[in-house]
C-alpha cells in the first residue's frame, strides 16, 4: 500500500522505504492459498493496487527491505519491485534475515543509518 500512497501523493514524500512488500493483491493471494485453490484469486481478488506497475513512476530515493526468511511475502516480490523501479537511480534492495516485517526490530541501528543515508 505504501507504493500506492507514494504514487498518488509524490509531492508529500522525499523518499520511500518499504519492507516485505508484495507486487499486487492478486499475487499475494495466489501465494497464500493452497494449491487446489490457486485459480480462486484470479476470480475473486480485486487487483486495484499493482505495486509492480505503480513503482515504475517513482523517481525519488527508494529502499526496499526484505527477509529471505519471510513466510508472508516471498522475497522474489521485492526483487520484482526493485527491478520495476526504473524511474529512480537511487535505489537499494537490502536483504535481511528474520520473520516478516521484523527488520526495524532486528536491525535497528543499521536500519536507521540506511534511512538517514537515503534522505541525505
Amino acid at each position: 500500500m505504501a507504493v500506492k500512497v507514494g504514487h498518488d501523493n509524490p509531492d508529500l514524500f522525499d523518499a520511500m522505504v518499504i519492507e516485505g512488500p508484495f507486487e499486487s493483491h492478486k499475487t499475494i493471494a495466489i501465494t497464500r492459498v493452497p494449491r487446489p485453490l490457486k485459480f480462486a484469486p484470479f476470480l475473486l481478488v480485486n487487483d486495484a493496487v499493482k505495486g509492480k506497475k505503480l513503482i515504475r513512476t517513482w523517481n525519488k530515493p527508494l529502499l526496499i527491505v526484505h527477509s529471505t526468511e519471510d513466510r508472508v511475502c516471498e522475497y522474489k516480490m521485492s526483487e520484482t519491485l526493485y527491478e520495476s523501479a526504473v524511474g529512480t537511480d537511487k535505489k537499494e534492495l537490502w536483504t535481511i534475515k528474520g520473520p516478516h516485517l521484523a527488520g526495524l526490530k532486528l536491525y535497528y541501528d543499521e536500519y536507521i543509518e540506511k534511512v538517514k543515508a537515503l534522505v541525505k
